[in-house]
């Protein structure tokens, strides 16, 4: 009979629970990762060898990608641009009420380029083009689409988390149709933002709901039945 020589792989594999977000104090914390270093020991040694164990090491790293988050809401009253919204509300009939939208942006554990936050107005929703950010870039509206468009060449890490967000306000008007008529409509569609996640290179997405005449943010607009008036 012949001589086999008979080679054995051994995998192990293991779960590690990690903490579901890192502490963020300052700007400078960020750029996570994840490090592990192994170590395997067997009393089996090759032969010829004077060694009295067979050992491996073996290290492994993984970057932690951030997030990218917004936040979409709407306000009747205030006077956020400079100047208070006019119209009824709870909204009639073909009466035409403005409202201000406004999206806040924020950065977790890593720098963020390359952001994009866009949506759309709806049926009946108009631009006045009345808008101001906190940041240099400022939304800006397609009146072929119906898309109002936020770019952000970058924010650095933990903006949101530590200070305050990225913020842009827009003003819309919108006259509710008499089919509307004990509904709450729709008056901006939801939003979505993209950018990239320096650290890591990955694409990151997020998105919040569409905004609708009920309002339920604005704590100051008139309380009780928010629904399309006659």
């Amino acid at each position: 009979f012949g001589k086999f020589g008979i080679s054995l792989d051994c995998q192990v594999s293991l779960r590690i629970n990690v903490k579901p977000a890192f502490p963020v104090r300052r700007l400078s914390d960020k750029n996570y990762s994840l490090r592990l270093e192994a170590q395997i020991e067997s009393p089996t040694v090759p032969q010829g060898t004077a060694a009295a164990k067979t050992q491996s090491l073996e290290t492994l790293e993984t970057k932690v990608a951030g997030e990218l988050r917004v936040n979409a809401k709407a306000f009747w009253s205030g006077a956020a641009l400079g100047a208070a919204n006019t119209g009824p509300y709870p909204p009639r009939v073909n009466q035409t009420t403005q409202y201000t939208v406004h999206w806040t942006v924020s950065t977790y554990g890593v720098d963020v380029s390359n952001i994009e936050l866009s949506g759309f107005l709806q049926s009946g929703a108009r631009f006045t083009g009345k808008v101001k950010s906190s940041i240099e870039s400022v939304p800006v509206y397609d009146a072929a689409s119906g898309r109002v468009t936020w770019v952000i060449p970058a924010l650095p890490a933990n903006k949101g988390y530590v200070g305050a967000p990225a913020e842009a306000i827009f003003q819309v008007e919108f006259a509710p149709a008499v089919n509307q008529v004990g509904q709450e409509a729709v008056i901006f569609g939801e939003t979505a933002a993209k950018g990239t996640d320096e650290f890591t290179k990955r694409a990151l997405s997020s998105s919040d709901l569409a905004l609708t005449t009920s309002l339920p943010d604005d704590t100051s607009a008139p309380q009780g039945d928010r629904r399309i008036a006659p």
